[in-house]
């Protein structure tokens, strides 16, 4: 009587990661504003290391306008609060 065996799965090569995966990763909408120029400063600077890009981020973030601040404090405005609730913030300006 013969055994049945398994065939072995031949595995794939493993695809080296390319640099732009940096790039292609920038998270979500979130609900805070800083968080959301951070999205938009990791896509064009996307060749520091996260710990620089925080670094540099914060300094950008801190010299930008009000007017510009708030261009991604109203991106923070129409992200839901709760998946659950569907409620939406209110943004007072």
């Amino acid at each position: 009587m013969n055994c049945a065996r398994k065939k072995r799965k031949t595995r794939c090569a493993k695809k080296p990661k390319c640099a732009t995966f940096k790039c292609q990763r920038s998270g979500p909408v979130t609900a805070n504003g800083f968080l959301n120029f951070l999205r938009s400063y990791r896509r064009k600077h996307c060749d520091l290391s996260p710990i620089e890009m925080l670094r540099k981020g914060g300094a950008a973030w801190h010299n930008l306008s009000e007017r510009e601040k708030n261009r991604y404090r109203r991106q923070a405005c129409k992200v839901t609060t709760s998946c659950r609730h569907k409620r939406r913030r209110v943004c007072t300006s």
